[in-house]
This record gives C-alpha cells, structure tokens and sequence, in this order.
C-alpha cells in the first residue's frame, strides 16, 4: 500500500492544477486516474499526467498563492518566494508532517511561558474547584469570600487569555499552516461554552490535548480525546450522568444547591449523534440516543482531586451494565 501522504500530496497537486487553469478560463490536464481507459494501465502510467503537472506546478507563483491561501491564512511577506524555493511537493510534505519540524524559537518560547500551553488541566482544575468552593460555602466571612471570587476571575481571565493568545500567535507564526487551520476547523466542529462552570478553564487546555494532536490523524482518536476531556463532559454534562436509579452514598457534599443525578444526562450522546458524527438526517432515533447515554454512563472526571495528568475517571458503579 503507498504512502497515504504521498497520495494526499498529489491529489492536491492535480487538483490546484485544476483549479488554477479554471481560473485561467482554460482547459487543465485531466489526471490518468480520471480517464475511464485508467483502469487497464500500468501504474506508471496512470500517474505520469499528474507527475506532468505537479512539474508545472512546482515553482508556479500562482499555485503558490493558491496554497497558502487554501492550506493556510495567506501568504506572508516572503513565503511565496520560500514555497516556490522549496518547491510545492517539499512544501506539502512539510504541512502533512508538521511534527517534522520545530515552531519558531520566539513562538515555542512565548507558548512555554502560558501555563495552559505547557502543562496539564488538572492544576487549573483542582485550583478553580477549591476556589469556586470557598465562594459557595457558608461560614466563610466576606472579606474571605470576596478575595476568593477576585481569584476566581484572575485565574479565568489568565487561562482564557492564554489560549486567545496562543491561538493567534499561532496563526500568525507558525510555519504549519495548514495544521492551524484544521485546529481552528475542528475545535468549531467539537466546540465547548467557554463561559459555562469549569470549562471556563479546562477550555483553555481543551484545543492543545484533544484536538490538536489529532487533526492530521484519525478522527476516531480525536473523537475519544474530545469525549474524555473535562471541557466537554462538563459541557454538554456527561460527568454528572449516571445509571438509573443510581444512588450516591450517603455523606456526599454539594454546595449552591446542586442536586445529585439520578439518572443518565442525554446531551451529550444527542450532540454526539446529531454534531459529532452522524448528523441532524444521520437515520438514528431517539431510542438510539437513550441507548448511547446509558453507554457512557460513569464517564467523568474529579475536580478535586484531578490528579497529575488528566481529570477523566471512569466510575464502575455509576455505569449502567444492563443490555443495550
């Protein structure tokens, strides 16, 4: 089997050549694979066209501008000249293995300095818990209450402002470019409330741990990443979902007047079918949703004691173990 990479590059390539000669308003050449006569040639020859093409394409300044401009946020001072130096095949390579080289030392330097971009949620995550807990709870003076809630803020106005940050930094400098717009595309498709409860800090750390690692990878592991991470099941609730009729054990402390679940929270399993995956005409029905919130019952994590690498728990007795 070849190279994957190798057949997005060319693919691409032939396409450009399409695109570029359409808005030329003449013919492109027709890549081998398209030809209905394709089929009985050898391999060789069904590429050569397209190898005929990318030749073309290779140093073209217009294609050039087309990529930067398709695979990217547009061409900067310079990188036309850079990306017809290095060539458009090299260049295309390069965006579909951003790991293969290092960011800039001024954009790694500024990103190692944001706690949020270097470390783990969980101490942003233990550290909001304990400090929403001192604002709630009774017996704690006003002074005390105040200082707790002017900390509350400053840690949310950090770690919001670090991944607006970052975010844009990014984009600005970042040689892999079209890493940066898949990011951007992704984190939309699998968007979380950055105003809602804990994800007012987990959502800073939510784009560099579950969807950034993946989005040149399988969808099916940044379907996972996003479904574990704390901003996500405090979003759409899937860590306070349960089995039904699950009871906690006595002595379990709540604080604002927060209710103890009993029963499995469907919100999440309804946007995974109907956003995540399948989509609003996907063929599943609302027996399909019950079904897959009781699979993910006990899917959670623990705010406050997060531990040193990741929130997510999975509690056995709050799973729903029945047939589904």
């Amino acid at each position: 089997m070849g190279d994957p990479i190798d057949t997005r590059r060319r693919a691409v390539l032939a396409a450009g050549a399409a695109g570029i000669a359409g808005a030329a308003g003449c013919a492109a050449p027709r890549p081998a694979s398209f030809e209905s006569s394709a089929a009985s040639a050898p391999p060789s020859e069904k590429r050569a066209p397209v190898r005929a093409t990318m030749a073309g394409l290779e140093t073209d300044p217009d294609f050039a501008r087309h990529l930067l401009n398709r695979f990217g946020y547009g061409p900067r001072p310079g990188d036309v000249e850079r990306l017809r130096s290095e060539g458009a095949s090299a260049w295309l390579d390069a965006q579909l293995r951003p790991a293969s080289a290092e960011p800039p030392a001024e954009l790694a330097a500024a990103l190692s300095a944001m706690p949020s971009q270097s470390g783990s949620h969980t101490a942003d995550l233990a550290r909001y818990a304990q400090l929403q807990a001192d604002v709630l709870r009774t017996g704690i003076d006003d002074a005390g209450r105040e200082r707790a809630r002017q900390e509350l803020t400053r840690q949310i106005t950090r770690v919001q402002g670090e991944a607006r940050q970052a975010r844009l930094l990014r984009a600005l400098h970042a040689q892999r470019q079209l890493e940066e717009s898949l990011v951007e595309f992704w984190f939309n498709h699998f968007n979380v409330f950055a105003g809602k409860e804990t994800v007012r800090v987990t959502v800073g750390y939510y784009e560099r741990e579950a969807i950034r690692p993946h989005v040149l990878g399988r969808f099916r592991d940044m379907l996972g990443a996003t479904a574990k991470h704390p901003a996500m099941l405090n979003y759409l609730d899937n860590w306070q979902s349960v089995a039904q009729g699950f009871r906690f054990p006595g002595g379990v402390q709540t604080v604002g007047g927060f209710q103890l679940p009993r029963g499995p929270n469907e919100n999440y399993a309804r946007e995974l079918l109907e956003l995540h995956t399948l989509g609003v005409e996907g063929g599943y029905t609302q027996s399909d949703v019950t079904e897959l919130a009781r699979v993910l019952t006990g899917w959670s994590f623990d705010r406050r004691m997060p531990g040193p690498e990741h929130a997510f728990r999975f509690y056995g007795p709050r799973h729903d173990a029945g047939a589904k």
